[in-house]
């Protein structure tokens, strides 16, 4: 348990990490690919380190027990040791009862979106544009990209030029793989459901997606008319949340950013996102060193000490009523 506890608490901790360093440095850049490069790496490593273990000196990193200062240290109640541990352990079954729930629920909800965009996949009539396979409806739903499928809705109403421009920005999503971005970070919001930063998380890729789709597509079409496109295609709703779709409510962000002059990210910028890796994982790969740490902690809770005398009085007729427990003594 405890090792899973370690591995919760590092991962979020590397999340907030590196959503942090991009709003302090990546938010404002116009390099939508680079940017995505760098949180979707933040995020990897923020799964993938906390599971590496190896051990290091205490001199090179100070032990918890080292700087916890001996006041700080867990106190525990004089008491009967197996029922004080009956209390922590039914505690502890809760709170993993509702986490499992909550990744139980989520994950049903996740599968049926999967079940719901396959269904309308095979049961559309398709033709093929390049390497994709493309569907047209006449009916009000929304265009959108998964993979190499892209679904356009309301076709009817739009021009042979129209569609155009929704083939070219909906491939770039297939060629970036746009999806497993998202496919990623739904999985991730159902380990991690109880970080509201995830929500961030989404908002930012789909926000992503969409600039370097955009700034991609217009590089073949003029750019007023992709923007007015863009403006007379905006809907408010998603029936497919976990796919790219091309009428995002974000429109007038995305409208700007086309317009916006392109640069390059800064290299000192590039360097100290990069640098956090190797930083972050020195930090969460002593995972061991932790364990071994809590433990020492709760043992020099336990340490004997020169107790008042009303105490240890009653500590001596507990232990004489049950020479079979163990008791441990607050200061």
């Amino acid at each position: 348990m405890n090792t899973f506890i370690n591995y919760f608490i590092e991962a979020n901790i590397g999340l907030c990490l590196f959503l942090l360093l991009y709003f302090i440095f990546l938010k404002k850049e116009t390099d939508f690919k680079l940017t995505r490069v760098l949180l979707l790496s933040g995020m990897v490593a923020s799964l993938l380190f906390p599971l590496v273990h190896f051990q290091i000196s205490s001199a090179a990193i100070p032990s918890i027990t080292q700087m916890m200062p001996t006041y700080l240290l867990p106190q525990i109640v004089v008491g009967d040791h197996v029922s004080a541990s009956r209390i922590e352990f039914n505690t502890v079954n809760a709170i993993l009862f509702t986490y499992l729930s909550g990744v139980l629920l989520l994950t049903v909800l996740f599968i049926v979106r999967i079940m719901k965009l396959v269904q309308l996949i095979y049961s559309s009539s398709t033709y093929s544009y390049h390497r994709f396979v493309v569907a047209e409806s006449n009916e009000s739903k929304l265009t959108f990209s998964f993979f190499n499928f892209i679904f356009i809705g309301q076709s009817s109403s739009l021009s042979k030029q129209e569609k155009q421009q929704i083939l070219d920005h909906e491939s770039i999503h297939a060629t970036q793989w746009h999806s497993a971005d998202i496919l990623l970070l739904n999985v991730m919001s159902i380990l991690f459901w109880i970080n509201p930063l995830m929500l961030i998380y989404k908002k930012i890729f789909t926000q992503l997606h969409e600039f370097e789709a955009d700034s991609r597509t217009v590089e073949n079409h003029e750019v007023d008319e992709y923007c007015g496109f863009l403006a007379r295609a905006a809907l408010q709703s998603a029936d497919f949340p976990i796919a790219n779709h091309f009428n995002q409510s974000l429109t007038l962000k995305r409208i700007a950013m086309i317009q916006t002059i392109k640069t390059k990210i800064k290299t000192w910028k590039i360097a100290l996102v990069a640098a956090t890796f190797p930083a972050f994982f020195t930090l969460v790969a002593c995972q061991e060193q932790l364990v071994e740490d809590l433990k020492t902690i709760e043992k020099s809770s336990a340490i004997s000490l020169d107790f008042p005398i009303e105490v240890q009085t009653r500590l001596d007729e507990l232990k004489a009523a049950n020479p079979n427990s163990k008791y441990e003594v607050i200061e």
